[in-house]
């Protein structure tokens, strides 16, 4: 697959004639050609994150810095399957 990058003017009219000198290492027939139009450009979220939003809501149990033993590791621990 080959690349040609150029720039063009699309005029009011919404007529694009291209012009293109191909490189002679390009077979002739016919060829697909892709035009790419760039999207619109989301806007950036307008709710941005707010440190401390969710202070006091949530919970680390006791137990957060207990060992989990190898039951859990090995995936034998039926308690925390659902």
């Amino acid at each position: 697959m080959e690349t040609i990058k150029t720039q063009v003017n699309i005029s009011d009219n919404r007529r694009l004639v291209i012009d293109l000198q191909i490189p002679a290492n390009i077979p002739t027939g016919k060829m697909d050609v892709v035009l790419v139009f760039p999207g619109h450009q989301k806007s950036p979220s307008k709710s941005a994150r707010v440190l401390g939003a969710y202070k006091g809501r949530i919970r680390i149990g006791e137990d957060f810095d207990e060992h989990l033993g190898d039951k859990f590791w090995l995936g034998e621990n039926n308690e925390l399957s659902a």
